[in-house]
């Protein structure tokens, strides 16, 4: 999306959609927010063929933020519907909401592949004939029929899974497996057009595509989406305007009419519930699926909900690891250097979440969604999440060999490593032992060990002591790109005596003062003029702890920095010392939110964050 704003407004009433409850909806979305931002920061095993090999199929789909936050959402009113349907009688159409969003939750977890079985084999009452058709027409690959239909018995058993009992399973006249449908499916139309609009993932709400342009969707080249936006495919890009065209209401439409197929209207086939009493019925109720939008003060208590949750991330020591898939323990692990853990996960795992307990609450210390291959494999991964200051977990997937075709789940293995290098310090005295005690009989064995360990062990030193310099010097270059990039625009600001004149001097409040206030406080806003100009913004500190400052802008959101100023200066006012960052106008965006980091250098070279700052940037007028 543009803008965190657009984010938070459009998350809020995709919850609101689901569970038609305004309390219960914002929390889906602060829960969601949190876990997108505790994401794994790192992933080392990347699909590098995609760019170069576009032909070949796309196994796993990489989410942007926009497409990963809706899905979150998915699964996050999965739990909300769950306790709801253990104590409340449920209508119908409740149920039809929920069978859609469960049917495209699990299919994009997976592939287009997937959504294009899901909607036309489940949703649908396509046949497995048309089905491939639609998906040789997008992506010029050709399975045999057998491939769509172990996809669609798995999509079966999945959905089965969800709804249990309300779900009957019948064999057709063809002997093939399927739900037994509702006898009126007119009386779903509307509901399930509605769902489709509401779940077209966001990153492609404004790329719809004509017939005569599904032929880029198989990644023959590498062209743009349409004739004018000169944006160029990549295969994530793709593959979600693949989902788009499958899953969009009017793009799925006009694709099948230009494969001469019966409309989406003719071919519904909602599946009957069993429910007791006259819920059972088709009937449909009357109320609103959108809310008034987020008010000033939701959107704030949101805002500082998920700033003090990464606070409490940064700055956390924990002890016990909680590790959780799709919402239920697993595994429990100390956070000590070295510690390690071991469980396996079923074909239909979708996010792991690791916990802790701190300060004697809950905090959720990083997730990971896992992939899966087309053919609903889980796909192999390995991520690293951190946990607080000093340590980070490993965590690696390694799926089951294919040879083994009952065998579709995974193993995943846990390993807590501390970022710090003295523990190398441990081998030569390893090695010491080995040569005291073996030298008398195979001297020479031990003594080209012994070098050959030496050699290894400091090359494992050096890499091990320079950890902290690359990182200085990864750094500094970062600085001079951007000290350039502020030169830059310096250099573009020239003074109009037309323009209009706007204060240029803002003062900011620290994030810790805002956090702790009143729950209608929000953060400080600036105003940023439509030409280029330099704004001061004054940032107060508490007190001088060292000559020389770094002040770090950075996205609120993304957290990506944007300008670094080292050797900041503090100026001395009756106040109290202040710093003055000047902030070039063309560097921000209106109605965007950023935190500027304030931190000093320390006696072991480390840099010590010892303050924040967020301001949301505003247009005049």
């Amino acid at each position: 999306m543009k803008t965190p704003a657009d984010l938070f407004e459009r998350g809020f009433q995709l919850a609101y959609f689901v569970v038609q409850d305004r309390s219960t909806a914002l929390e889906i979305l602060s829960n969601s927010l949190n876990k997108l931002k505790a994401h794994g920061l790192f992933e080392s095993k990347r699909a590098y063929w995609r760019d170069k090999h576009l032909k070949r199929q796309i196994t796993k789909i990489s989410r942007s933020e926009a497409d990963a936050l809706q899905w979150l959402i998915y699964l996050e009113t999965d739990y909300y519907e769950k306790k709801q349907e253990q104590c409340s009688i449920l209508s119908a159409e409740n149920l039809a909401l929920r069978y859609v969003k469960a049917l495209v939750r699990i299919t994009t977890a997976r592939s287009s592949f997937y959504v294009n079985i899901g909607l036309h084999r489940l949703l649908y009452n396509y046949s497995t004939a048309e089905t491939q058709g639609v998906y040789e027409v997008m992506t010029s690959r050709f399975l045999g029929a057998d491939e769509y239909r172990r996809a669609k018995l798995f999509l079966m058993r999945k959905l089965r899974a969800r709804f249990g009992e309300l779900l009957t399973t019948i064999r057709d006249a063809h002997g093939e497996f399927r739900f037994q449908t509702s006898a009126d499916q007119h009386h779903w139309i509307e509901l399930v057009h509605q769902c489709l609009e509401a779940f077209t993932p966001w990153s492609t709400l404004d790329c719809c595509l004509m017939p005569s342009q599904v032929h880029l969707l198989s990644g023959a080249s590498s062209v743009g989406m349409s004739a004018n936006d000169g944006v160029t495919l990549t295969s994530d890009s793709i593959e979600s305007q693949r989902c788009h065209v499958l899953i969009h209401p009017a793009c799925n439409q006009r694709l099948l009419q230009s494969l001469r197929m019966s409309l989406p209207v003719q071919k519904l086939a909602m599946p009957l519930f069993c429910l007791d009493g006259d819920s059972s019925g088709d009937s449909k109720s009357s109320s609103p699926r959108q809310m008034a939008p987020l008010s000033e003060e939701e959107r704030t208590a949101i805002e500082n909900s998920l700033l003090s949750e990464s606070s409490r991330r940064r700055r956390a020591f924990p002890k016990l690891l909680r590790i959780l898939v799709d919402r239920s323990e697993r595994v429990r692990c100390q956070a000590s250097n070295g510690a390690e853990a071991s469980f396996e996960i079923g074909d239909d795992a979708e996010l792991i979440e690791i916990w802790t307990e701190e300060d004697g609450k809950e905090l959720l210390l990083g997730t990971h969604l896992i992939r899966h291959t087309e053919r609903s494999r889980i796909a192999a991964t390995e991520a690293f999440i951190h946990l607080g200051m000093h340590h980070k977990l490993v965590l690696t997937i390694s799926p089951c060999s294919e040879a083994s075709p009952s065998a579709r789940g995974a193993a995943v293995s846990l390993m807590v490593q501390s970022i710090s290098s003295w523990d190398i310090w441990k081998e030569p005295w390893r090695l010491f032992g080995l040569w005291r005690r073996t030298l008398p009989t195979h001297a020479v064995a031990v003594i080209a060990l012994l070098l050959i360990g030496w050699a290894v062990t400091w090359i494992n030193l050096g890499r091990s002591l320079t950890y902290q310099h690359k990182l200085l010097v990864q750094n500094e270059k970062e600085l001079s790109a951007e000290k350039n990039f502020a030169v830059e625009l310096r250099k573009q600001i020239q003074p109009q005596q037309a323009r209009p004149e706007l204060s240029r001097t803002f003062s900011l409040v620290p994030d810790r003062s805002i956090t702790r206030g009143a729950t209608s406080a929000a953060f400080p806003e600036i105003l940023v003029p439509t030409y280029p100009t330099l704004i001061n913004l004054e940032i107060p500190l508490d007190s001088s702890l060292s000559v020389h400052y770094r002040a770090t802008l950075r996205s609120f959101l993304k957290g990506q920095s944007i300008i670094i100023e080292n050797g900041l200066i503090p100026s001395l006012t009756p106040s109290g010392p202040v710093l003055v960052f000047q902030l070039p106008s063309l560097s921000v965006k209106p109605a965007l939110d950023y935190t500027i980091e304030i931190s000093v250098p320390r006696p072991n070279g480390q840099i010590e964050i010892i303050d924040s700052f967020t301001f949301h940037v505003r247009p005049p007028g």
